[in-house]
């Protein structure tokens, strides 16, 4: 039976029951020491609580106590008293995600803001070890300020326990249904991938107002997750935001974002020029941030574009990307994601961006990209290395401020031959988003237009664009007329 009002379990006063889940009861419930209001978590029947269960909500407290972000409920308190085994969390009043989305969606601005905000809260608990495991709209609650809290990492665990400690067993399946990712369902172990999937499957709901993958039956459900994609979202979400939910609801998890933070910046990346309640601001611009918000109060008018902190970076170097194998199609491939990156990055009109002609001899082994931005006067330089493996493709990039060396961002891609444009697209939002571009809607619709979409037409004009290179460094004559 649930606990009367009155009932006391150390220092807390239950006031009334606020919900039910599968490891017990949340009460709202007053801290007799501090004078506040808790919410407080309650495994099973008074008495009746199985030793496991009481292990663990202890486990839940030991790993969910490590987080301390602004959209992650606070763990305030675990233990047992009275002959309960009770948390106490920070009480967090609002309305559930899943209830907001309701079956018409979401706005796209609002999607997309609360997206990268559970994103940087995924990031900040992954980074810890952290994995929820059962991420899903009814686990998110939007206070009326307008943020995001996630709550319940009762089935969260830490990524280095996943062995013989583990208090699930081997395969067993936890989470809820619709929101697993498919190598959950096989049995393999879930990781922040799993979690990647989740939010996917969250933010295709908050964009359609419905679940990707749908069925009268839990066997319909898993074979959809398993087999099937998802139908196409709207016409109104852009590009950029299509291309984000697609790849994380890539059905091998090697084929996702790797990591939180690049979700949230790829979602920062094409933010909308909107006004919005909350101002979004990642834990890479906090300061930045702050400074704008003190301005807004000075003059109480200012947008959530006029709060982002201002771009100082005016020039960039796009290097050929070097090849680590003695393929010869890695140079061409290496020359020609660099030419399509120049053209994408520098049809913005917001980067001084130095032609593939004046970059093309820094694609030697021994250069160093950072002497060669200097030389070509650039505050940015993005460098980085190709390596084909059979049908297999690893790219990886950084992007340099050339003062300092400081790495602004990095990161490694996994792919099949075909998968060039993808990444070339990844890249270029990633650069766009970490230099804080502003692009309207023309210009999204231009950074998001592919020259080409056959994969042996880019390798054919790579190459094309290598030789050329080659006979104008040597001195040749060029025909005219072909």
């Amino acid at each position: 039976m649930p606990l009367s009002k009155g009932t006391r379990i150390g220092l807390y006063e239950i006031v009334a029951p606020l919900g039910a889940g599968g490891m017990g009861v949340v009460y709202r419930a007053r801290d007799t020491h501090l004078d506040r209001f808790v919410a407080l978590k309650v495994v099973g029947e008074r008495d009746h609580v199985a030793e496991t269960a009481r292990q663990r909500l202890l486990r839940e407290a030991r790993t969910a106590s490590s987080l301390n972000h602004p959209n992650i409920c606070t763990i305030y308190e675990a233990g047992e008293a009275d002959g309960e085994t009770y948390i106490a969390m920070e009480l967090v009043e609002g309305r559930s995600l899943s209830e907001l989305i309701g079956s018409e969606g979401l706005p796209i601005e609002t999607a997309i803001r609360y997206g990268a905000q559970i994103a940087d809260a995924l990031a900040h608990a992954h980074e810890r070890g952290v994995v929820h495991r059962d991420l899903k709209s009814a686990n998110v609650v939007v206070t009326p300020e307008g943020r995001p809290k996630v709550l319940d990492f009762g089935l969260a665990k830490r990524a280095v326990e996943a062995s013989a400690e583990t208090l699930t067993a081997a395969g067993t399946v936890v989470g809820t249904l619709s929101y697993m990712a498919p190598e959950v369902l096989r049995g393999e172990p879930a990781d922040a991938r799993s979690d990647l999937w989740a939010l996917g499957v969250m933010l295709y709901q908050a964009m359609t107002g419905t679940l990707p993958f749908r069925g009268s039956s839990a066997f319909e459900i898993t074979s959809a997750i398993l087999r099937d994609s998802p139908a196409p979202l709207p016409a109104h979400v852009p590009g950029g935001l299509r291309a984000i939910v697609q790849r994380l609801l890539a059905k091998q998890a090697g084929e996702r974002y790797q990591r939180a933070s690049e979700v949230c910046a790829a979602l920062e990346a094409i933010q909308p020029d909107v006004g919005a309640p909350v101002v979004l601001v990642s834990r890479r611009r906090w300061a930045a941030a702050l400074a704008a918000a003190l301005l807004l109060v000075v003059a109480g008018f200012f947008t959530w574009r006029a709060l982002s902190p201002p771009r100082s970076i005016n020039s960039i170097v796009i290097l050929p990307l070097r090849p680590l194998s003695q393929e010869a199609t890695d140079s061409f491939l290496g020359l020609g994601i660099a030419d399509a990156l120049i053209t994408k990055i520098g049809q913005t009109g917001q980067l001084q961006v130095r032609p593939i002609s004046a970059v093309r001899k820094y694609a030697k082994e021994d250069s160093d990209p950072l002497e060669a931005a200097r030389h070509l006067n650039a505050e940015t330089v993005l460098a980085g290395s190709l390596q084909q493996s059979s049908d297999r493709i690893r790219v990886s990039v950084q992007l340099l401020k050339t003062t300092t060396g400081e790495t602004i961002w990095a990161q490694s891609f996994d792919l099949r031959s075909g998968d060039v444009f993808t990444v070339q697209d990844e890249i270029a939002r990633q650069v766009a988003g970490q230099l804080s571009l502003k692009l309207d809607a023309g210009q999204r619709r231009d950074f998001e237009r592919r020259s080409t979409a056959n994969a042996q037409a880019f390798e054919y004009f790579s190459k094309s664009l290598y030789h050329l290179g080659n006979r104008m460094v040597r001195g040749d004559s060029i025909p005219l007329g072909l």
